[in-house]
């Protein structure tokens, strides 16, 4: 019994709880493009293309998990504007997804494939950068 309630217990410390799905997100005036310092690497404001994105990111709203040890940190993130106010954060690592929204921190996994359309999305507006 003992060792059932260890392995039980040990198996827990590796896992996250469920995050909400990301929110609805229909519209946006601008999308940033940064990378892990910060600093911005590209600008995509053409509604199509923004649009584009956000279709990306709405097809990912499931999956999400809120890691104890918190999120990694992505090597790009796209921070999701609304008129002048910043709503929303989607950035993309070697294998996977962060989203920061309404004060929660979340991740997912991503493959190979979502990770190399994310950056296709994203096109000349990653930047220099040249990550994920």
């Amino acid at each position: 019994m003992k060792r059932a309630m260890l392995a039980l217990v040990l198996g827990c410390v590796g896992c996250g709880h469920p995050a909400p799905g990301l929110p609805p997100i229909a519209t946006a005036s601008r999308i940033e493009v940064r990378n892990n310092r910060n600093e911005r690497v590209g600008l995509i404001e053409e509604p199509a293309h923004v649009a584009r994105i956000l279709a990306f990111i709405a097809e990912r709203r499931s999956g999400w998990e809120a890691p104890w040890y918190g999120p990694p940190v992505p090597t790009v993130d796209l921070v999701v504007f609304q008129e002048s106010s910043p709503v929303f954060t989607f950035g993309a690592g070697a294998s996977f997804f962060v989203a920061h929204h309404q004060g929660i921190f979340a991740t997912r996994p991503a493959s190979a494939e979502e990770i190399a359309a994310f950056k296709a999305l994203l096109g000349p507006a990653l930047g220099k950068s040249g990550s994920p």
